[in-house]
């Protein structure tokens, strides 16, 4: 069986796309379907953030989201609520990023960008660099301005 993925990974094309290839939990590599996005997870900035790529014939896109924090009631801070609304309508301008709603009224982070087949993992990360960059004052500014999240009840 390895030699026979061996074969199928050299008979690739390279730079090999990041979405052709996956390792299983048994440890083995595995081809993809080219329509199987890649997902992934990371920390930044104290953010967890998730993210995905999908690679088509027309080209690829790297979508990127990370819940920050609830949004302010006006009853708790007329004042917080206020300046949370203008750092997300601060974002409607930014080319690939901005700050939104989300579920339950988080505040939330988003980002989507095309990028160039291949899809390897330095352009991955190099997409994803571009977003978090484009990103990155107004998450200092979520820091600064707004409370951070409250710890839940049913966390123990």
């Amino acid at each position: 069986m390895a030699q026979t993925m061996f074969a199928q990974i050299a008979r690739q094309a390279l730079p090999i796309e990041i979405s052709a290839v996956s390792v299983s939990a048994e440890g083995i590599i595995e081809e993809r379907g080219e329509d199987n996005p890649v997902a992934f997870r990371f920390a930044f900035l104290g953010h967890r953030f998730s993210g995905q790529a999908f690679a088509t014939q027309a080209g690829a896109r790297l979508t990127i989201g990370a819940d920050l924090l609830p949004l302010p009631y006006s009853i708790e801070s007329r004042e917080r609520r206020q300046r949370a609304l203008a750092l997300l309508q601060a974002t409607r301008q930014l080319p690939h990023t901005r700050l939104m709603t989300g579920a339950n009224m988080s505040v939330r982070a988003v980002g989507e960008i095309p990028v160039e087949r291949p899809l390897t993992a330095g352009r991955l990360i190099g997409a994803t660099t571009v977003l978090l960059l484009e990103l990155m004052p107004y998450l200092a500014l979520v820091a600064e301005f707004l409370p951070p999240k409250r710890a839940s009840k049913n966390a123990a």
